[in-house]
């Protein structure tokens, strides 16, 4: 058996060689096999030598493979390098990096938000937690968080939610809202940890409520057209129709995701003194009837003390009361009534959580005196809550974080909205009795016929 496993100068031993024959005789099983036998070998032991053949410039077997793992490897290590400090050398100064006024600390919230099931992986979770350190720095952004993430069919949206501290212009200001209504919080994305950041644009209300009439998964690029019915644009009074892409989907799904899933515990903020009640602030320290909560959790494992952080979304697509040139709140039918800030969660009743009864649309779990609380209707939105830690200011701390497709749950099948009735036949107007004399009927001839005729405009040139 020794000397069958030898092999020969073709790199082909006698043993792998009538093994192969004879799985081919099996497989095949001819009618005559004993006088095809020959056939079947001869095929094999071509079959074997073309295998290893040399192929001009083609290389080692896998060395395309290996040489384009190795040039992706590249590719990410020059990404993320730049998000660490550099060694400095010595003779040479530190190289200054810019600081934050405030950012999340998303390695520690990482670790809570894994006992609820909800993890990007710990090197993903560092990597993009510089990334953010970095973004706010350049930005010079406050507050800035991890957003969440949103899964695309050809790439993923890692999205990033700081202050907006933009400056809107007195003319986009009658368009859009400013910072303390729907464009509060800016927002970038990325497509991997670590990968660049690119900022989205201010949202119109006119997109949240063109995306409502929507149900599509993302492609995870941002100047991808978004089709589908109704179109996702809208027409301009002088009838000029701006058809948006899905990056303006991404930036209205983000705003109603944040409406609708955002949570805080009680206690946490404050409404301001404004005369609207819409906005709020950060309280510096508890209630004194409120000191001696954090001995246990049993005051937030309940949804019954927990409140929306943001203002709802309505059905406009705004977060902010209408209002006339007197500045005057505006009322009426088809105009929604404006819910104020910090609404009790099962009282809020915002209409991006509509579908199912309020309290069938959470789910709250306690577990090593972290409370959980998911949005059923809105699949990855996770709220958290816990004890604060040492060192720390003693307020509930809580963290919320999105992964998912970006598209609201629907018990049934969803069914594209039926286009616009058809336009009724023409009727003259009561009272002419002109019966379609209006109407102006051509022959095929004359309609065939070119009103502009190659010859005539020839004897013009020369004329």
């Amino acid at each position: 058996m020794g000397y069958m496993k030898q092999d020969m100068k073709d790199g082909i031993n006698v043993e792998r060689h009538l093994a192969e024959t004879l799985l081919q005789v099996l497989s095949q099983q001819p009618s005559e096999n004993h006088e095809l036998f020959e056939h079947i070998s001869a095929s094999v032991k071509d079959a074997m030598a073309a295998s290893k053949a040399d192929v001009k410039d083609a290389g080692e077997a896998g060395e395309a493979a290996a040489s384009l793992a190795q040039a992706d490897q590249k590719a990410w290590v020059s990404a993320t390098l730049g998000l660490f400090p550099k060694k400095p050398v010595e003779g040479e100064a530190p190289e200054e990096e810019g600081e934050p006024n405030k950012t999340q600390n998303l390695p520690e919230q990482m670790s809570y938000l894994e006992s609820a099931g909800v993890s990007i992986g710990r090197t993903e979770t560092y990597i993009l937690h510089k990334s953010i350190q970095k973004l706010a720095a350049k930005a010079g952004a406050n507050n800035m968080r991890f957003w969440g993430k949103i899964i695309g069919t050809q790439a993923d949206y890692y999205i990033a939610e700081a202050d907006n501290e933009e400056e809107i212009s007195d003319e986009l200001k009658e368009v859009v809202e400013d910072a303390t209504g729907a464009n509060k919080y800016s927002y970038w994305v990325c497509s991997y940890p670590g990968g660049p950041w690119e900022k989205l644009e201010l949202l119109h209300p006119a997109q949240v409520v063109a995306s409502r009439k929507l149900k599509k998964y993302f492609t995870g690029k941002l100047n991808a057209e978004v089709f589908g019915y109704p179109p996702f644009s809208m027409t301009q009074p002088n009838g000029e129709i701006v058809t948006w892409q899905e990056k303006h989907l991404l930036r209205a799904q983000i705003a109603r995701i944040s409406s609708a899933c955002v949570l805080t515990p009680d206690g946490v903020f404050e409404k301001n003194d404004d005369e609207d009640g819409l906005t709020i602030r950060a309280i510096e320290e508890p209630d004194d009837d409120k000191g001696n909560q954090f001995e246990n959790t049993d005051f937030i494992s309940t949804l019954d003390n927990w409140r929306h952080k943001q203002l709802e979304t309505n059905q406009l697509g705004r977060c902010l009361p209408l209002k006339n040139e007197d500045g005057d709140t505006m009322t009426g039918p088809g105009i929604p009534v404006q819910k104020l800030a910090l609404l009790p969660v099962l009282e809020a009743n915002y209409c991006d959580n509509l579908g199912s009864s309020i309290s069938e649309c959470w789910t709250l779990r306690k577990r090593n005196n972290i409370v959980s609380i998911r949005n059923l209707n809105w699949p990855g939105a996770v709220s958290l809550g816990w004890a604060p830690i040492a060192g720390t200011k003693n307020l509930w701390s809580y963290a919320n974080i999105y992964v998912g497709y970006g598209t609201k749950f629907a018990p049934k099948p969803y069914t594209p909205p039926p286009p616009p009735p058809l336009s009724m036949e023409y009727t003259p107007p009561v009272g002419t009795g002109d019966n379609g004399a209006l109407c102006e009927e051509y022959s095929d001839a004359a309609i065939l016929k070119d009103p502009h005729p190659l010859e005539e405009e020839e004897e013009a040139e020369d004329e």
